[in-house]
Formats: structure tokens, C-alpha cells, sequence
């Protein structure tokens, strides 16, 4: 496939927005195909970048960074990386010293075009963040470099499957916020490790800004708090003007879908028994499947549960909610399945359904009304 004289040497394909890239007479090309072998697509690119070597530029930094836009076009002159990309042509050509570079130049400006490109098309942001797997539910630490996406990927060893330690992106296309994985883990990540990483969809159950601290501590952020910690890891995201209103509308929807918590922590695998204890939950397995004390008796007044345990003198009333929740616990269904059931009928969130439905099983089982199955 051609367009023009251009003809890609492979096609990215991130979260939708699929990148050509033109590396022919590159002598890494075998590499950047294996490295990236999990993102490639025979779909027809929409971007193209190209990719070249220029042996004049600098071997270090260059002199003072640049960068410049105007309506359309962005070029840049920053470290040893130089080019130009067209918003209007949806062209971009990065010019590096030698052909080792290529891989890092090829993740800056790449990652550039699709952190632009996925808010203004497909409803989504690109976060400066790692992603973590636990049990088919997403997790997602974001920050400023130096924040602690790195130590959390090494911390989350055996805990999870980490999806990248420096770029994620969170989905919310739908009413379901997803985490989606990227194939941009930074040069200083061997290929053999990106190359074993599949693309990856997983439902997100929650966002933490990280912060480093003396102590574990998690506190829910402002829909405003929440809104500039995300601009504040990126915040390259609305340096084009014209893209700031479409920026701001995802980012409003990310923050209306999904919890957004600050996490203040220091290098320790006990960090996950305090989330476990928290907020953070790892999905249907951090709950099991409950059925009802058998000593508790439940009487409906007018859709609302009475739950009475007559040992105990423990009475509690349940609102409607509450009540649907109580009546799904059969030693069957999985907290998730609830929250399915629940996200359904009272058209939520399902990542909302499912803290509610978590919380609630928690506190009914800490009263001892219900017991694991």
C-alpha cells in the first residue's frame, strides 16, 4: 500500500489511531518489527512518520531545546531528535544521529500524534502512567517523571501484570472506562520485553496520582483536583490551543467515570495489602462468592430488606439498592456478576456498580449477616 511516494515500512495500530511507519534503509528495521510486533496492523495507516538518520546532528542535547507551532504544523529540535509533524497532512518525519536512535525517536513522536490524536477521535487519553492488571481489573499510576511509575512496575512483580511503566491509555469511549495498553515502554526497556507484551483491554477500576511519602495514604480527589493531576502528567496534552477544549471534555469524562484517588506511598510490596484494605480491590476475587448467615432472617417492607439476627439483637434496614444486592448473594453469583446485574438495571457504570457492590458485601460480611461461600 502507497499514499504518495510514501510507502510504510509497518502500521501501528494504538487504541484506533494507526501510524505508518517509513524506516526503509534503516538498519534496525528487523528490530523495530520485533519489538512491536504485538501493535502491528495491515490496516490502512491514517498517520504517517518517517523516520531518518542525519549523522550532522549532535551525538548529545542539542544547543537549546525548540519548539514551535503554528496552525497546523509542530516542529521540534529537542535532545538529538529534530522534525516536523503536520496536523493538517497527518504527516511526520523525525530525524536522528544514527539508526539506534530510530526506536527512541520513533516512541516521542509517535506517542506525540496519539496523545493528540485520542482525545480529539477516540474518546480517550493518553496518561504519563503505568498500567497494572490484577485479576482482569485495571489500575492505572500516573504522574510527572520522577513520580514512581517505575517503582510501582517493580513493586506489582508477582502481584499483577504490569501493561507499560510509562504510557497507558485510559478508554472511555463507553460508558465503562477500559485500560488500554501501549506499545511506548520507553529505549530503556529491552525489546525482548516489549515484544512479549500483547495488546491488552481490561475494564479500569481506579486512577491514582502518585506521590511519594513517608506513609501509605489514599485521598479521593475533586472532580477540579482530579482534572489538573491528570493535565499536571502531561502537560504537553493541550500546548496546542486547539486542542485544549477537546482535551478538557475526555478528561471530564474520565474523571465522571472512573475514581481518581491520590496516593501518597513508599517503596514496599506491603503497598498492596493497604489498597487491598482501601479503595483498591482486585476485582471478583478480592470478594468472594457470599451467601446469607443462616441465623439472619429478612423481611421486605415496601421493596426495603429487614435483616434480623435474632443471637446477635442486630437489626439493620436496607434501602433499595441494598435490598437487590442482598436478594443477588445466593453462594452463586461473584461480586462481579452482581455488579453486572446492578450496573444494568439502575444504568451505572459498571467500575461504579462495582465499588458499591464491594463496599456493601465488605460491611455486610464485617457484621457477620453474610459469610464467604
Amino acid at each position: 500500500m502507497t499514499d504518495g511516494h510514501l510507502t510504510p515500512t509497518f502500521t501501528l495500530d494504538v487504541n484506533g489511531v494507526r501510524i505508518g511507519i517509513v524506516a526503509s534503509g534503516l538498519s534496525i528495521v528487523s528490530e523495530l518489527k520485533r519489538r512491536y510486533r504485538s501493535f502491528i496492523s495491515m490496516a490502512e495507516p491514517k498517520w504517517f512518520l518517517t523516520l531518518a538518520v542525519n549523522a550532522a546532528l549532535p551525538k548529545g542535547k542539542a544547543p537549546k531545546a525548540s519548539i514551535s507551532h503554528t496552525d497546523t504544523k509542530t516542529s521540534f529540535w529537542v535532545d538529538i531528535y529534530k522534525g516536523e509533524m503536520d496536523f493538517g497532512r497527518c504527516r511526520a518525519v523525525v530525524s536522528v544521529p544514527n539508526s539506534p536512535e530510530a526506536i527512541s525517536g520513533l516512541e516521542r513522536v509517535a506517542a506525540y500524534i496519539c496523545m493528540q490524536e485520542l482525545h480529539r477521535h477516540h474518546s480517550s487519553l493518553l496518561l504519563h502512567g503505568a498500567g497494572l492488571v490484577v485479576d482482569d481489573v485495571g489500575y492505572a499510576f500516573f504522574g510527572a517523571s520522577g513520580r514512581g511509575k517505575s517503582t510501582i512496575s517493580r513493586l506489582a512483580a508477582g502481584f499483577g501484570d504490569v501493561l507499560s511503566d510509562e504510557l497507558v491509555i485510559v478508554d472511555v469511549s463507553t460508558d465503562q472506562a477500559v485500560l488500554v495498553s501501549t506499545p511506548f515502554w520507553g529505549t530503556g526497556t529491552p525489546t525482548d520485553r516489549v515484544a512479549s507484551s500483547p495488546q491488552r483491554r481490561v475494564p479500569l477500576q481506579a486512577l491514582y496520582d502518585l506521590h511519594h511519602g513517608s506513609e501509605f495514604r489514599v485521598e479521593t480527589l475533586s472532580a477540579g483536583a482530579a482534572i489538573m493531576a491528570l493535565l499536571a502528567s502531561e502537560k504537553v496534552a493541550i500546548e496546542r490551543v486547539s486542542n485544549a477544549d477537546s482535551w478538557l471534555a475526555i478528561a471530564r469524562k474520565v474523571v465522571n467515570t472512573v475514581p481518581i484517588e491520590r496516593l501518597q506511598f513508599y517503596p514496599s510490596t506491603d503497598l498492596w495489602e493497604y489498597l487491598s484494605m482501601g479503595s483498591f480491590t482486585k476485582g471478583a476475587a478480592m470478594v468472594p462468592i457470599m451467601h446469607h448467615n443462616p441465623q439472619v432472617s429478612s423481611r421486605l417492607f415496601d421493596g426495603e430488606a429487614v435483616l434480623v439476627d435474632t443471637d446477635k439483637n442486630v437489626v439493620r434496614m436496607l434501602n433499595e439498592v441494598g435490598s437487590r444486592i442482598w436478594e443477588l448473594v445466593d453462594g452463586e453469583r461473584s461480586a462481579h456478576e452482581i455488579a453486572e446485574i446492578l450496573s444494568r438495571e439502575y444504568d451505572v457504570s459498571l467500575s461504579e456498580a462495582q465499588v458499591s457492590v464491594n463496599d456493601f458485601l465488605v460491611t455486610l460480611a464485617a457484621h457477620e449477616l453474610i459469610a464467604e461461600a
